[in-house]
């Protein structure tokens, strides 16, 4: 079983004007049951929130 880790992108808004991760989706150039895994952080407190939730195993 493959073992999906989150992708921690710092800084919401700066992602959101850079890459349009939907529109990638849209061309077929990421599955949409890949989307999830990016995920955005505006800190550490919240990265490391995420990381604990990501259910990767130890």
């Amino acid at each position: 079983m493959k073992t999906k880790i989150p992708i921690i992108l710092f800084g919401r808004e700066y992602w959101n004007k850079i890459i349009n991760f939907e529109y990638l989706a849209d061309l077929g150039l990421i599955a949409d049951e890949n989307l999830n895994l990016f995920q955005y952080a505006d800190s550490a407190s919240e990265a490391w929130e995420i990381i604990k939730s990501s259910n990767i195993p130890n």
